[in-house]
């Protein structure tokens, strides 16, 4: 039984180190994350998940090795001191894990903590500075009073979207709406949470290979799903006027490539649909 325990956990920790190790490697290469954003981020998600239970279930294996042990300690062999020096070592890689599993917990908690702070900060500076609102209730748009050429969307139990006012001067009626639909995207699709499950995932184990690259990924992954739902809400076309607007008026390079990919995207439909 312990032999098996110790197996297993064993090759529970080993799927958990290659899946940490490969899946960063895999979200970074643009070449079809970039296509496919949300599959992306859904690969990315899976495969923390079972890293995460895989590291979970080598503890229960750990404890359940050291339980048998300290159980029939009378049995002392060759074969059990051999068991017993490998569920040694499992149950030190289990108590290892824990503590990386309570930091986990500490860190999670204070970003939740310094999250809700500056949402409550955002809010009170929003409403003493707000211009006529609308929108969905699920999310209204707020015009503030900037000069900054800026729009965000502001997570929580009474989400909100805060749009600047001279951003709103900028952009015709039509772009406006698609970055309220861009902002909306974040909010519905639960982007602020990715952003800090990778940032936690970089500040954990910032040694991982790609650790940096990942979190830096995952930041361009939200921005072109969110690009794609303001496509599908406000048109394609519309949507690369916005941002190539938008990136005008803020020098945001950044803000052109993405214009250029849903351009991209359109070209290679429409040429796909002539050739079908």
């Amino acid at each position: 039984m312990i032999a098996e325990l110790v197996s297993a956990g064993s090759l529970l920790l080993l799927y958990a180190a290659v899946v940490m190790a490969v899946t960063p490697y895999v979200v970074t290469h643009r070449r079809w994350t970039s296509r496919m954003p949300r599959t992306a981020m859904s690969v990315w998600i899976g495969a923390l998940g079972s890293g995460g239970v895989a590291m979970l279930a080598s503890l229960g294996c750990a404890i359940g090795a050291a339980t048998e042990l300290a159980s029939r300690p009378q049995r002392a062999t060759t074969l059990s001191v051999a068991a017993a020096l490998n569920g040694i070592g499992l149950t030190m890689a289990a108590c290892t894990m824990t503590a990386i599993g309570g930091g986990l917990i500490c860190v999670i908690a204070y970003r939740l903590t310094v999250g809700v702070t500056l949402r409550r900060r955002l809010r009170a500076g929003v409403a003493a500075a707000v211009a006529p609102a609308s929108g969905s209730r699920s999310a209204p748009m707020i015009v503030v009073r900037s000069e900054e050429n800026s729009a965000v969307s502001v997570p929580g139990r009474h989400p909100v979207i805060v749009v600047s006012s001279s951003l709103r001067d900028t952009l015709s009626r039509e772009q406006l709406d698609a970055v309220v639909e861009h902002e909306r995207g974040h909010l519905i699709q639960r982007h602020h949470l990715l952003l800090q499950l990778a940032h936690l995932q970089y500040r954990c184990a910032p040694l991982l290979p790609c650790a940096r690259s990942l979190e830096q990924s995952v930041h361009l992954l939200v921005e072109l799903a969110a690009d794609d739902h303001a496509a599908r809400r406000c048109g394609r076309r519309t949507t690369v006027t916005a941002l190539r607007a938008l990136g005008s008026a803020t020098g945001d390079p950044a803000l052109q490539l993405r214009a250029h990919r849903l351009e991209t995207r359109t070209r290679s439909r429409r040429h796909e649909a002539s050739h079908g």
